[in-house]
């Protein structure tokens, strides 16, 4: 019988860190990659809503070979002084980014070569029960795909 327990979409965490700060972080251009718990406890989570995170990756050719359109998405669903600060460091910077999938496998999705742009979208409802949202998107193009990553000790 044919397992599909890997088939769950979404995002289940994930971190995020500046370009100019990455130093030795594994890189999409490794044959295999790993990070260990410390680096991954180095870096700001990213947070994530049940259901409510996405991640893409679409593949095009060009001159150059096949290049990968990789975007994942968000709401970050409340307007406190943590999520403006938080804000505010990542808006419109290049970031590298991991995610762990709703599978628990962690990838690698931007680098420090192949950065993705962190941009945000506030908005604000018509009544009272709309609420108040911050829209998270970090895209990218890159030469790479997504790199599975070992989490190691």
């Amino acid at each position: 019988m044919r397992d599909f327990a890997d088939n769950i979409g979404g995002i289940r965490a994930a971190w995020i860190g500046l370009k100019s700060l990455a130093g030795t972080w594994p890189q999409l251009s490794d044959a295999t990659a790993s990070i260990t718990l410390a680096q991954l406890g180095n870096l700001d989570p990213l947070e994530i809503f049940p259901y409510r995170a996405l991640y893409t990756q679409s593949s095009q050719p060009s001159d150059q070979g096949t290049t990968y359109t990789k975007t994942a998405s968000t709401a970050i669903l409340t307007d406190n002084e943590a999520t403006q600060t938080f804000i505010h460091t990542y808006d419109g910077q290049e970031i590298f980014l991991i995610i762990q999938d709703m599978d628990g496998r962690y990838w690698l999705m931007f680098d420090q070569e192949n950065p993705g742009l962190f941009l945000e979208e506030f908005s604000s409802g018509e009544n009272p029960t709309d609420g108040k949202s911050h829209g998270i998107r970090i895209s990218g193009i890159s030469q790479y795909p997504r790199k599975r990553l070992i989490l190691t000790e």
